[in-house]
């Protein structure tokens, strides 16, 4: 060992390597070549022993080697791309890593090995860190959809990727006229924000009206979905007015009974649930029309009986308590 040592200062690298050769033990011979500057030498030996940190050693070296220039990783990864084990402790490193130059460099480790959904999901892990700018967000989300896009395997994801970019754009858009909270919210958080923003300020009910539309038109949202959406988001922001306008704007794609439960759900009147029962019991069938008893559903129509039952109980208990203070008073006055 020593030999060899001496025969790489004195310039002889060729015997030195030779020398180390013959040394058994690849913890004598990984740092010399490291010092040496035969990395890939290094390397091989280091992973020909399985001593994993002897593999660190090397890859931490190189990471490390003139301030991890893009030139040394891009011949590092290009070094381990025949290494799986080299592979898998690089990433297990950048994976413990926050910053983002580590974190471009992991993207650029996995493009390079062809490993396209990592790459991916490492860009979008990136996009959704704390404190990130906007700008920065988009600009590695379409990193991640241009990773997604190198295999047809990976096309949904790179379409679905697209798809928040796009959802991005138009939260910001809503931000900015509406001045309510909804970037990077998920399309259905987004509507039921807009849906509620525009009950409880009339002010921006038309612009948030014309954010929901096209939210609804560029995603294809289900009308069915976008109807039991606004019956909850009407409900949570006391829109009782809205509902109504909305069960009155044409035949329910839904029926009527969600409204009626969101009713009974939020205290509402008798007569406001039993607006929306009388509709349900309503059945229209080309140009005839038929009633059909509510208990036809076992459910709902216990629901409905629990809470108007509930409410003449309480009326009942409120006569009582009036007539026996009365009697009372009476008999307190004889």
């Amino acid at each position: 060992m020593e030999i060899a040592r001496t025969a790489n200062q004195m310039n002889r690298k060729r015997l030195a390597t030779m020398l180390l050769d013959l040394e058994p033990q690849a913890s004598n011979q990984v740092p010399l070549l490291l010092a040496m500057l035969e990395e890939e030498a290094a390397l091989a030996k280091a992973i020909a022993s399985g001593d994993t940190d002897l593999i660190y050693l090397v890859l931490i070296h190189m990471i490390n080697k003139e301030q991890a220039s893009d030139r040394t990783l891009e011949r590092l990864y290009r070094m381990i791309h025949a290494h799986p084990e080299a592979i898998n402790l690089l990433k297990v490193y950048y994976s413990h890593k926050t910053n983002q130059a580590d974190r471009v460099a992991f993207q650029k480790l996995m493009n390079l090995n062809r490993n396209y959904l990592e790459a991916g999901i490492g860009s979008i892990t990136q996009a959704y860190a704390p404190d990130l700018s906007r700008d920065r967000r988009k600009e590695l989300l379409r990193d991640a959809s241009q990773s997604f896009g190198q295999t047809k395997d990976l096309s949904i994801y790179s379409s679905m990727t697209d798809d928040q970019i796009d959802l991005l754009d138009h939260q910001y858009s809503a931000e900015v006229a509406t001045q309510t909270s909804v970037a990077g919210k998920p399309l259905n958080a987004t509507l039921f924000e807009l849906v509620v923003e525009s009950v409880t300020n009339p002010a921006n009910s038309r612009v948030c009206e014309d954010h929901i539309n096209k939210l609804v038109r560029r995603f294809k949202v289900p009308e069915k979905a976008l109807w039991y959406m606004k019956v909850e988001a009407f409900a949570r922001s006391d829109g009782w007015g809205q509902l109504r306008a909305l069960a009155n704007e044409k035949r329910s794609p839904i029926g009527y009974k969600p409204f009626a439960l969101v009713c009974i759900e939020h205290n509402q009147p008798q007569a406001e649930i039993e607006h929306y029962i009388d509709k349900i019991t309503v059945v229209r069938t080309g140009k005839t029309t038929k009633r059909i008893p509510v208990f036809n559903n076992s459910h709902f129509f216990f629901i409905c009986l629990c809470r108007f039952t509930a409410g003449r109980e309480v009326r009942s208990v409120r006569a009582d308590r009036q007539l026996g203070e009365g009697s009372r008073n009476r008999c307190a006055n004889a």
